[in-house]
């Protein structure tokens, strides 16, 4: 694509909109798309904002293309190229300011301008515009016509003035919180065209913060090698938002998902690899750290990352510790001389959404310990050499807090990180709706709906993502919609935080699996259910 004078890319979000041909064109099993099948449907809807004089002498461009690898294969850019500062930023202003066009724009990078357009190849050119709207010469004959002001008589379809805040969080084992808003926002589309919706998904500081965080703000994702809770290596992922700020997910380094269910053992553990992370984060000169330690496949105290870190563990004879879940019952003393010199001057918040302290019977061991592969035995040995770190750690900071809320976290990492990085603990899911401006967001709601793959009793409780959103939607008295993906014992408590609308994915007996496996086509049905009966209770 030649760029001439000033450009503006538009990208709209097309897959299971209605307006997409999907294809198996790679020949492996994976999706291509065409663009034949959504493009007239696509360009119809973008053209009734505009009239002829607004794109005459402008050169149209379209097709499919990723601009990183993050991106999603599904995004159709539509280009207008040859057009002067004061038209572009017409255009925009025009696709902007309407309520249609932003509900199909996709949540990451809706528009891109001339310097990003200099990198964009493989589109399709459809030709110049005519005075009267008519596109001449262009590599396919698209059959539209932007019509003249006189000539546009559009109607109004419904969901106009109606604003639609989209929070869910993942629906774990299924879809990502990203799928899940773009599912919504697609049944928003065909059922109420009009509406306005504004794409927010969240966590609660476990595996899906990075990506929630990272699209809202149009972050980066970065990578690394790090050591992984075997002591092996793994490749972690973490991103970057406002050029200052690092969000960390302990899962992507040490979490129970990079450990195979028959090697899980937490005496040979290591929680290293996240606070390698943390010192990548800081050698970038990262002012702030949000770390979500959810999902962990530790329980060393944190001795692991504190040692990444520069601190050093020492047993009764003096020798250095390595590190790792059998280390607790030998530690002695701490050294912390030789920490990261800027850590110090980094602010860390750590997000969980646990409440547990150190160590007692509801404390990281006894409480966390067996799903990380603990037998009895290892329990009680685990728990011994807990009560040790914890004596270092409480000495350390004069006072006792090893028995806060939250120190417990992960293992031991909430503790670790309050003492030896001076780190906030707090809800993860607060955290998260913090970062995004939330209760701004909420200001501009008519409704909000969240969600989550089981809704039960803690779902309402212990920080977590659901119930905190319900929460500052009351506190806004903003209506709010759950939709879940199956109800679990105790569900019900969502009530006790306020009288939400709740729908559920599964409306028909299945197993486990089939839900999983049609997890998305599910979800659109219930979704355009609850579009439906908001179109009723408010008569648009």
């Amino acid at each position: 694509m030649e760029v001439l004078r000033f450009g503006l890319g538009i990208r709209f979000e097309t897959f299971d909109a209605g307006i997409i041909g999907k294809t198996d064109d790679h020949n492996d099993g994976t999706d291509a798309y065409s663009e034949e099948p959504c493009r007239t449907e696509l360009l119809t809807q973008l053209f009734s904002v505009l009239y002829a004089k607004d794109v005459s002498g402008l050169k149209l461009y379209g097709g499919y293309f990723k601009l990183d690898d993050s991106d999603s294969e599904s995004i159709y850019t539509v280009v207008f190229m040859n057009g002067g500062v004061k038209k572009t930023r017409k255009l925009f202003l025009k696709f902007d300011s309407d309520a249609r066009i932003r509900g199909m724009l996709a949540s990451y990078r809706p528009y891109i301008q001339t310097n990003v357009l200099r990198r964009v190849e493989g589109l399709t050119y459809f030709g110049e515009f005519n005075e009267d709207g008519t596109l001449m010469g262009g590599e396919v004959d698209l059959g539209i016509r932007v019509m003249s002001k006189r000539e546009n008589k559009m109607s109004v379809s419904e969901g106009k003035g109606l604003t639609i805040l989209l929070a869910p969080d993942k629906f774990k084992g299924s879809m990502s919180a990203d799928t899940v808003v773009r599912l919504l926002t697609n049944a928003a589309r065909r059922i109420m065209p009009d509406c306005r919706v504004i794409p927010v998904p969240i966590a609660d500081g476990g595996d899906g913060t990075v990506n929630a965080l990272v699209r809202s703000f149009d972050g980066i994702l970065r990578s690394t090698n790090v050591t992984a809770p075997n002591g092996g290596t793994v490749r972690a992922e973490y991103g970057v938002i406002g050029g200052d700020t690092a969000i960390i997910e302990m899962a992507s380094a040490s979490g129970l998902a990079l450990v195979p269910d028959g090697e899980r053992d937490p005496l040979n553990a290591t929680s290293r690899g996240t606070g390698e992370l943390i010192v990548r984060a800081l050698n970038e000169g990262m002012k702030r750290i949000l770390i979500g330690i959810g999902g962990s496949a530790t329980n060393d105290g944190g001795m692991g990352a504190a040692i990444a870190l520069g601190a050093k563990f020492f047993d009764s004879d003096g020798n250095e510790l390595s590190g790792m879940g059998s280390d607790l019952l030998r530690v002695e003393s701490m050294d912390l001389s030789g920490l990261h010199p800027r850590l110090r001057n980094c602010d860390i918040i750590v997000m969980c959404d646990v409440e547990n302290p150190l160590t007692g019977k509801n404390g990281a061991t006894y409480t966390y310990g067996t799903q990380k592969g603990a037998d009895d035995g290892m329990l009680k040995q685990l728990e011994v050499g807990m009560k040790r770190i914890e004596r270092i750690y409480d000495a350390h900071a004069g006072r006792s807090i090893c028995s806060e809320p939250g120190s417990g976290a992960a293992g031991g990492m909430g503790a670790m990180l309050a003492v030896i990085a001076g780190a906030r603990l707090t809800s993860g899911a607060e955290a998260v709706l913090e970062a995004v401006h939330f209760n701004s967001l909420l200001s501009d709601a008519d409704i909000v709906i969240t969600g989550e793959g089981m809704l039960d009793e803690t779902s309402a409780c212990c920080g977590k993502a659901v119930g905190t959103v319900v929460s500052h939607a009351k506190a806004k008295g903003v209506p709010t919609f759950v939709i879940a993906g199956c109800l679990g014992k105790g569900y019900e408590n969502i009530f006790n935080i306020e009288n939400v609308g709740l729908y559920t994915c599964v409306d028909s007996p299945m197993t486990a699996k089939e839900a999983i496996e049609n997890a998305e086509a599910l979800l659109d049905k219930a979704a355009e259910r609850l579009y439906r009966s908001i179109r009723l209770l408010r008569g648009v």
